[in-house]
């Protein structure tokens, strides 16, 4: 909270020149899926790569090693992290989709709410039922990340797939399925 409303502050300006008003129509119920849509992939690149960026040993001795205090998280600790991480990582990659966009206001707070329990989920280490076992949905793909360090850094796993920033997991989950 000390950290969000100071940030919240600073970027309000940069939301209201993008569009992203109250006042604004409300969009119909198509756009906000077609934007929450494109939320989870420009939250996927984005956070992907500042996170991969958190891994690099000058600033992740100074900045992201506070994160990875916890090796077997739980929810809380989804956002249990250094102030300039919090900016850098957490949240450019949760306002990234809706500035791209210039979306509504309504669909920045449905995709902020969604963004928040996605992120505390991924920390959880349950795996909710009904939902698709992916990088998003999958606690032990983020718990992964927690022990070893050099795997998954996204949330989808899409870009770790792409990059190879995966195969340990994949390696891991073969090995754990065979038991």
């Amino acid at each position: 909270m000390f950290i969000m409303l100071p940030a919240l502050i600073l970027t309000y300006p940069l939301l209201m020149r993008r569009g992203i008003l109250w006042h604004r129509p409300l969009p119909p119920w198509y756009q906000i899926l077609f934007e929450l849509a494109g939320f989870i992939i420009a939250t996927e690149v984005v956070f992907y790569y500042s996170h991969l960026f958190l891994h690099l040993p000058v600033i992740y001795e100074r900045i992201h090693k506070q994160h990875h205090y916890f090796r077997a998280p739980i929810g809380i600790v989804s956002e249990y992290s250094h102030p300039i991480e919090f900016i850098v990582s957490s949240m450019t990659s949760v306002i990234a989709g809706p500035v791209l966009f210039r979306s509504h206001l309504l669909t920045t707070w449905i995709w902020v709410v969604i963004a928040v329990a996605g992120t505390i989920n991924h920390h959880c280490g349950y795996l909710i039922p009904g939902i698709l076992s992916t990088g998003l949905a999958n606690p032990s793909f983020h718990d992964f990340h927690h022990s070893q360090f050099t795997a998954n850094f996204g949330l989808l796993g899409i870009l770790d797939r792409l990059h190879g920033t995966d195969k340990a997991w994949q390696a891991h989950k073969q090995k754990t399925e065979k038991q």
